[in-house]
């Protein structure tokens, strides 16, 4: 065998190796990389050094030491990020953040308060001997990912690595069989990899977050980011995945919400309410206006007024209704979203015009109070794709994506949904200059007696704002709950086909793929939107055209036993991960890790309408458990929180289902059901 040859036998066995592993465990990355062959970068084997490199497009990647560039790299992030140091993150939840005395929020505030940890005395997270989460992004020829996990503990590894030349390199430098082998999901401990993609930012972006997303309470608690050789694109990423923590937090939704929800679905269930109809062609030349309450629509009331002049569409979304009341102005359709009854029916009966509600069409999720319904004159629902209830009647009626977490967001969705061509967004300003200034002057949020609900949701004194990129060019207040609405949107935009356009007419944060349009006369590309009065009647009669499709009701009494069964199933399964006591901020990772994973890999693929009944509360129980663990410096204390964390965890797993029977298994009647006029500050009768 000659010198060559005898160089490169175990970098030939070690690709063999690591295929024959990927082909058993990761058979996605073994069918692509079979054959694969470097297009532009080649493996450089160095055997005076015993080193290897990376030439890319002819240039060095190491200079000449992969080896000694890992263990330096390595150096540096642990002198920023080591065992048992600090991260800097989103705060855990303080007492008094589940305020609603509801049965979930009750069991969530209770826990918070047996921990010491506190608004005043929290001070940072510390980690224990391992580290959550590291996302490597970057793989190279893969020896820092192998000396890095050979030294430490990390319960969730990320390798991200969008260039496939690279990981191919990999294959021949390091064991991943060997590096894989100490990753157990029955022990909490995870490893996952995201090769290849498309180049730009957000393709990337999207390709991480899908990932992350699926792995609370590591992500967002205590994710660190593993740049690897520093480059900016990495920087970016990371940056903009940091961006969207609130985003992420403010959607998991909890388990009052979904089975006031799924109560009030039932009842519009058994009174026969139609679904909407699928899109069509033929409706969509006519502008529609998509109306906010944010506090420009009282600058841009006149421009409303002239496209409504005009024939455009009007859409009042939840409370703007009542900005446009008093201004004067009839929507043709109002769409809600908020499902809790007090909220929603408070506000419109403030308008005290019956007549004027009555005149006015309505679209709202299935699961929207039955009392809404009855209010308006006509009466369409959708099946909201973020809930449970999508899987259960998804072969019924129509789905629409992105319209939460605001009823604007369901505006502009609904308008996407069918296809117009012209989307108006008015009011929709997602942020404010003035903390005082939150909404149209004339909506409901300014009313000296508005139920203490609506005065608790803008109080912006004590809550967190910051700031974001203004639509001139400056900058407005945004809160979690406005930047989250504000993404969504953009989300929504960037996968609109290109065949119509978005204007935008608020004067809050910018929207992109929605153009500026400045105060003033309309300009002459506006000008030109118009639709005859008899072409905006027939999307209304197409919408709400007689004998549209209801959801049987036998359809969702089988979809309600079958979730009886699941919590029974759910119970029993995940009270095995919760048997013996936590001893440490290292088991409590894996502890929720593992519960995570049943309900990612298990209840997600197998039950999906059970896994959004309870998919919220059981994120904030992880979040609560792992946030407070992490944040209590004492050792004593530590264990004691986390043992009462695990008993409630255990007792909850049993009341939920009780608390589940006894608001699905009863007479569905209006007139006596407490549950249908019961509002999120309400008092819990579960007993």
């Amino acid at each position: 065998m000659t010198d060559q040859a005898e160089i490169l036998k175990p970098f030939i066995e070690r690709r063999e190796k690591n295929l024959a592993y990927f082909k058993d465990h990761f058979p996605g990355i073994y069918k692509h990389f079979l054959n694969y062959q470097m297009k532009k970068a080649k493996l450089n084997i160095i055997p005076d050094i015993g080193e290897v490199d990376i030439h890319d497009e002819g240039r060095s990647v190491y200079g000449g030491k992969a080896k000694a560039y890992a263990l330096n790299e390595i150096k540096e992030f642990t002198k920023v990020y080591s065992e048992g140091g600090k991260v800097v993150s989103i705060d855990p939840p303080f007492p008094g953040d589940y305020c609603f005395p509801r049965f979930f929020f009750k069991t969530a505030d209770a826990l918070i308060r047996k921990s010491p940890i506190n608004k005043k005395n929290f001070n940072h997270f510390w980690l224990g001997d391992s580290y959550p989460c590291i996302v490597f992004l970057g793989c190279g020829v893969g020896y820092h990912i192998e000396a890095f996990l050979e030294q430490h503990k990390v319960n969730y590894a990320v390798i991200f690595e969008p260039n496939l030349d690279h990981f191919a390199a990999s294959l021949y430098a390091v064991d991943w069989a060997e590096i894989c082998k100490r990753y157990n999901g029955e022990e909490g401990r995870t490893i996952h990899f995201l090769l290849g993609g498309q180049e730009d930012e957000y393709s990337q972006w999207a390709l991480l977050w899908n990932n992350l997303v699926t792995t609370p309470p590591a992500f967002p608690l205590a994710t660190l980011f593993y740049n690897h050789r520093g480059l900016k694109s990495h920087d970016n990423l990371s940056e903009k995945v940091c961006d969207d923590l609130y985003v992420f937090l403010v959607s998991w939704g909890n388990y009052d919400d979904e089975v006031n929800q799924l109560n009030q679905a039932a009842h519009n269930i058994y009174s026969g309410v139609e679904l909407l109809p699928p899109p069509v062609n033929d409706i969509t030349d006519v502008p529609v206006c998509i109306v906010g309450a944010g506090p420009s629509l009282d600058l841009r009331i006149d421009q409303l007024r002239e496209m409504q002049q005009r024939g455009a569409l009007i859409i009042s979304c939840g409370s703007s209704i009542t900005a446009l009341h008093p201004m004067g102005i009839r929507p043709d359709i109002h769409v809600e979203l908020e499902s809790d009854y007090q909220y929603v029916v408070g506000q419109l009966e403030r308008l005290k015009d019956p007549e004027y509600l009555n005149s006015i069409k309505v679209i709202a999720p299935i699961h929207i109070s039955p009392v809404v319904y009855q209010l308006f004159g006509e009466r369409r629902a959708y099946i909201k794709e973020e809930c449970g209830l999508a899987t259960m009647f998804s072969e019924h009626g129509q789905i629409i994506r992105g319209g939460t977490p605001t009823c604007t967001n369901l505006g502009l969705a609904w308008a996407l949904h069918y296809g117009f061509k012209n989307i108006l967004l008015f009011g929709m300003d997602f942020g404010f200059t003035d903390r005082r200034h939150h909404h149209a002057q004339s909506s409901i949020y300014y009313d000296d007696d508005a139920h203490e609900a609506f005065k608790r949701s803008v109080d912006y004194d004590g809550q967190h704002v910051f700031q974001v990129e203004g639509v001139d060019g400056g900058s407005v207040l945004t809160s979690p709950q406005y930047f989250a609405a504000k993404r969504k949107a953009e989300n929504s935009l960037r996968d609109y086909p290109e065949r119509g356009k978005v204007y935008n007419f608020s004067h809050g944060a910018k929207i992109e793929g929605a153009e500026w349009v400045a105060p003033g006369p309309l300009p002459l590309s506006l000008t030109a939107l118009s639709a005859s009065s008899d072409k905006k009647q027939k999307v209304v009669d197409y919408l709400y055209a007689s004998q549209h499709e209801k959801i049987p009701v036998d359809v969702l009494e089988k979809k309600r036993d079958r979730l009886n069964v699941l919590f029974g199933q759910f119970s029993d399964d995940v009270s095995t991960f919760l048997q013996a006591p936590i001893t440490s901020k290292d088991e409590m990772n894996r502890v929720c890790n593992r519960i995570n994973t049943y309900m990612e890999d298990r209840v997600q693929t197998k039950a999906k309408e059970f896994y959004f009944l309870l998919r919220g509360s059981i994120r904030h129980f992880l979040y609560i458990g792992f946030a407070h663990a992490l944040a209590i410096q004492n050792d004593a204390e530590r264990l004691t929180f986390m043992e009462e964390w695990r008993h409630t965890m255990l007792r909850f797993l049993l009341d939920v289902h009780k608390h589940f029977l006894q608001v699905m298994y009863k007479k569905f009647d209006l007139a006596t059901d407490p549950w249908v006029r019961r509002s999120i500050n309400d008092p819990d009768d579960f007993s």
